[in-house]
């Protein structure tokens, strides 16, 4: 399916853009790019049937590649095209889409159009040899929805099945909508399959293309985010037809204008999201003339919109499953039974109808019939209940079922998947590295990489392997000289031990076309541990130029060849944990490089002095490059970059002069860098949001008056606060909410050498705290090492103001008595407490008045010496009704919990004699508990015989318990027991036999189990 993405990417977002099409018309070549185009579309209409034939049909195998490597190539030229401009050198960047692909390779008109001739020819032939080969033809797959309308509103209707009443209901509700004098609303939600295909046929309907001046659709690109700014950019460009960077140039050409607006793939759920649709909904109402209407189409990765944030004008419209008459008869279309297989294919179809569990979706009639297509007759009952396990208990069905149930997924959903396969580490995606990746393939915005959430990403898990059923995607298991990978291989995971000394020989002795290739170490190994690669060899660079994304982490190379600077399109390096000391010169040849992380690189003693050459450049990373000692001028010559991240650089004392020069950085962390003085020109960096910082003597005064300008920094942490060390310093005037009103996140760390330290200075730290009051719209707060007994007034007696605050976490807070009352910030989600010793009972005063901690998700209480009790307080409300995750770490005094919880997690990390013993009260309070884990619990034998009452487990997890000799019997009472995982348990020796047969089971470093 990997070319199917591919093609689409050059057939939806590069050729359509006007910087495309403007360049075809300033070189003369507009019909060679209409043929292109076509031919293209041509292949796109076969290319599903040829890559699910492939695998077993050799002659459609080799078209297949060369179709792969038709399409590089084209992406390529494609590049080079739009970059060339009649006076020779490169376009200039305003020109270039920053979603685009180019290539840096300037050519004269004259090779260009060559290149275009052959391209044309070698397109043509390979259309030709797909028609001899007899491949079925997908007609909407083949027609541009951009370019030939009235073809595809007729095709479009010829191939959607059943939906005729929702489109003519819909229509009639447009209608009644007419007559109003302003803007309407229309989301259709609520349909887990379809909404695309409606809103197409409603954006072709001929009463639509009558009615609206303008009809207007817009693919929203990113995952789960909503970009305003980009909206009314695609909306302004596609009325007037140019490039809209400054949509107010084009205003005259827009406002007044009643159109129909399609967003698909749009997401609005989430409260900092409100601000967003308010200000695209004032420019679609300023320009809308009345009757205009927008059309929302859910995100599939997140299929969620926010209907109160929309306003009350939003129009619902439920989309339901097909019927079972039309979604039979998509079946069979799709199927191609033939006579004599008709009896038994309409048996095991019926079968399933009948199931109550089955998916009547298009998408499931579609699948379900290309699998009746493409798997032999006597195999079609086994893949129908493979499909009817995956829905109910999701297991994955067969191979060729699973290529087909991917096909007919949401194709940015399917993008998303194929880069958390080819970043995965040890079966788990790394999270910064998979956000960075998305980022540079233009799935997510750069700004918002460090806030994104994972977990709707993570339900894909278990698709994962679906992309090694392809030779596109590869994993080569052994590295050796002489290993091989697929002619047709696009993405490349290559699986390292401590052992490997070399990159296969193939890749430096011939071209190939990987766009990915990412080094990943064996599962056995220590994360920490460096592969021992030395050598790159020069060839291999040079012969990978279509590489996209490289990721060579925890290398010992230390240094990269020249040839480096062959890889012109290359938009992600990282070069972590490496041994590298120095980036050679050819390196600022990538132009197009968006991310270079070099974090961790701990032998790193300069940057390139041209690095500005890097003009593309987004995110910079430099963490823990402890020996790096200053940043060339140059640095500030990078004036698209967003984030510049120097954490942890111990040797730098000054950033270059002109960091005002960089408009769009947004994200600054200095944190743990020893900077003789606060960065200078930063007051002039309107655009930070993020600044990690630290503060020199001088005191709050100096820190405010710098950041007095900031006024969009959502993102503040000061450190080194005890260095605020006399009362004027620490009582100025000013309160932080008064310099920076947009904070949404605060970290705040004092450093102290022992408690006498701690102690002289309770009374400046207690100012110091008072002085930096956050302003009400808080979301994130951090207070670490504060060193009062007390806290300001602000949080005593005015933190429920703080009504947007989502998470808090208190860290080593030696001296405080008391807990701050939490219980009625009705947004808070996460709790970390964590080194308050004198904390005896967590009684009334955490809950607040009234408090009931409606939100809260996750609570950790850790390193609390003194901690006995957790007290019950009276409430008419349920106490943490929405509690998933409970951690406690090392409370070795703890003995009674009074409050019933219905968490589901439940994580122990305690040394603690009374939680093994009927001592302790308050097992009965975690009786719906389905997941345990417990950790490094030394003296635990055996398990609390009152873990009993824990009727619901579902999950058990044990690690490093080194005295657990043994498994109760009453384990096996447990009937909801799915999945028990033993990790480092020396001395077990036993364990009841129907624990061994549970569904997952997990037993490492257990000798005394032989395992």
């Amino acid at each position: 399916m990997v070319l199917a993405f591919d093609l689409e990417r050059v057939l939806l977002r590069i050729l359509p853009m006007p910087a495309m099409m403007a360049q075809g018309r300033l070189l003369g070549m507009p019909n060679h790019m209409e043929m292109i185009r076509d031919h293209l579309w041509a292949i796109n209409g076969t290319i599903f049937d040829a890559e699910l034939r492939a695998s077993k049909e050799p002659e459609l195998e080799e078209w297949v590649t060369d179709v792969g490597a038709a399409i590089v190539d084209v992406e390529d030229l494609l590049g080079r095209i739009l970059d060339w401009h009649p006076g020779g050198g490169a376009a200039t960047a305003s020109n270039r889409s920053s979603r685009s692909i180019c290539s840096i390779r300037v050519a004269s008109r004259q090779a260009i159009l060559l290149e275009l001739k052959e391209t044309v020819g070698r397109l043509n032939y390979l259309v030709r040899r797909g028609s001899v080969l007899g491949l079925s033809k997908e007609k909407l797959e083949s027609v541009d929805p951009r370019q030939e309308e009235e073809e595809y509103s007729t095709v479009l209707r010829e191939e959607v099945v059943g939906r005729n009443e929702d489109v003519e209901e819909i229509i009639d509700i447009l209608k009644q909508q007419q007559s109003g004098d302003g803007v309407e609303w229309q989301l259709l939600i609520d349909g887990d399959d379809g909404k695309t295909t409606l809103a197409r046929l409603i954006y072709h309907h001929p009463w639509v293309q009558e009615q609206f001046q303008h009809r207007i659709w817009v693919d929203l690109p990113n995952v789960g985010y909503l970009d305003p700014m980009w909206i009314m950019r695609e909306f302004t460009r596609s009325i007037t037809g140019e490039p809209c960077e400054d949509i107010w140039q084009f205003y005259d050409g827009v406002h007044g204008s009643k159109y129909l607006l399609v967003l698909d793939d749009v997401s609005i759920g989430k409260e900092e999201e409100e601000e967003k649709w308010l200000q695209l909904e004032n420019f679609l109402l300023l320009v809308g003339a009345p009757g205009s209407t927008v059309v929302f189409v859910p995100d599939p990765l997140v299929d969620f919109i926010e209907c109160s944030i929309l306003g009350s004008s939003v129009r619902n419209y439920e989309l339901g499953d097909l019927s079972e008459e039309d979604w039979v008869k998509l079946w069979k279309r799709q199927a191609l039974i033939r006579p004599d297989q008709q009896e038994e294919a309409n048996a095991i179809i019926q079968s399933y109808i009948r199931n109550p569990s089955c998916d009547r979706s298009p998408r499931a009639a579609m699948a379900l019939g290309s699998v009746f297509r493409y798997t032999e007759m006597n195999r079609w009952q086994q893949e129908i209940v493979g499909f009817l396990k995956h829905q109910v208990e999701e297991v994955l069905p067969g191979q060729e079922a699973v290529l087909i149930m991917l096909r007919y997924g949401p194709r940015k959903w399917t993008r998303v998947v194929l880069y958390v396969w080819l970043m995965r580490q040890d079966d788990v995606g790394n999270d910064e590295d998979l956000l960075h990746v998305l980022a540079t393939e233009g799935l997510l915005p750069y700004s918002q990489v460090e806030g994104v959430k994972m977990m709707h990403l993570n339900v894909i898990d278990h698709a994962l392997f679906l992309f090694t059923a392809t030779k596109h995607c590869y994993i080569l298991t052994k590295a050796y000289s002489d290993s091989t990978i697929p002619r047709q291989c696009l993405y490349l995971r290559m699986l390292v031990d401590s052992d490997t000394t070399m990159f296969p020989t193939i890749l430096s002795l011939e071209k190939n076309k990987l766009r990915g290739l990412v080094l990943q170490q064996k599962k056995e190994m220590d994360h920490r541990h460096k592969y021992h690669i030395l050598p790159i060899p020069e060839g291999m660079f040079a012969n990978l130029i279509h590489l996209r994304i490289l990721c060579l982490r925890a290398i010992r190379v230390q240094q990269l060849p020249d040839t480096v600077g062959k890889l012109l399109i290359l938009r992600y390096l990282n070069l972590s944990r490496s041994e590298i000391q120095a980036l050679p010169e050819s390196l600022c040849k990538l132009r197009n490089l968006r991310i270079l992380n070099l974090a961790h690189c701990e032998k790193l003693r300069k940057l390139p002095k041209r690095i500005h050459n890097l003009e593309n450049l987004i995110i910079l990373k430099l963490a823990y490059c402890t020996k790096l000692q200053m940043l060339p001028i140059s640095t500030t010559g990078l004036v698209n970059l967003q984030e510049l991240d120097l954490e942890g650089c111990r040797c730098l004392v000054e950033l270059p002069e002109g960091l005002s020069n960089m408009k769009k950085l947004i994200d600054l962390n200095v944190y743990k860098c020893p900077l003789n003085q606060i960065p200078h020109g930063i007051s002039q960096m309107s655009s930070l949001r993020k600044l990690s910082e630290h503060i020199i003597v001088g005191g709050l005064g100096n820190v405010f008056s710098e950041s007095r300008s900031l006024m969009n920094l959502k993102v503040l942490w000061l450190q080194n606060l005890e260095q605020v060390s006399n009362s004027e310093d620490a009582s100025t005037p000013l309160k932080l909410h008064d310099v920076l009103p947009q904070l949404s996140y605060l970290r705040l760390y004092w450093k102290w050498n022992d408690m006498d330290d701690m102690r002289s200075s309770e009374l400046v730290s207690l100012r110091v705290l008072e002085s930096l009051q956050p302003n009400p719209n808080l979301k994130k707060l951090e207070i670490i090492l504060y060193a009062g007994e007390d806290f300001p007034v602000w949080i005593k007696e005015g933190f429920d103001k703080f009504d947007k605050l989502k998470e808090i976490k208190l860290i080593n807070l030696k001296r405080c008595k008391r807990l701050p009352s939490l219980g009625g910030l009705h947004n808070l989600e996460i709790i970390e407490i964590s080194g308050m010793d004198l904390i005896d009972t967590v009684d009334e005063v955490f809950y607040g008045e009234n408090g009931t901690f409606p939100k809260l998700k996750r609570l950790g209480l850790s390193d609390m010496p003194a901690l006995e009790k957790w007290l019950k307080v009276e409430r008419r409300g349920r106490l943490f009704p929405r509690l998933e995750e409970l951690t406690l770490i090392q409370c070795p005094k703890f003995k009674a919990l009074e409050v019933k919880l219905w968490v589901s997690r439940l994580s122990i990390w305690l040394d603690n004699k009374m939680l093994r013993t009927s001592e302790f009260k308050g097992w009965q309070n975690f009786r719906y508990i389905e997941e345990v884990e417990i950790v490094g619990c030394q003296e635990m034998r055996c398990l609390p015989q009152d873990m009993e009452r824990c009727v619901e487990l579902r999950s058990l997890t044990i690690i490093g318990c080194d005295q657990l000799d043994c498994l109760p019997e009453w384990l096996q009472g447990f009937k909801d027991l799915k999945s028990l995982r033993m990790y480092g348990c020396r001395a077990l020796s036993s364990m009841p036999e129907k624990l061994k047969r549970l569904r997952k089971v997990v037993i490492k470093g257990c000798p005394k189990l032989g395992l």
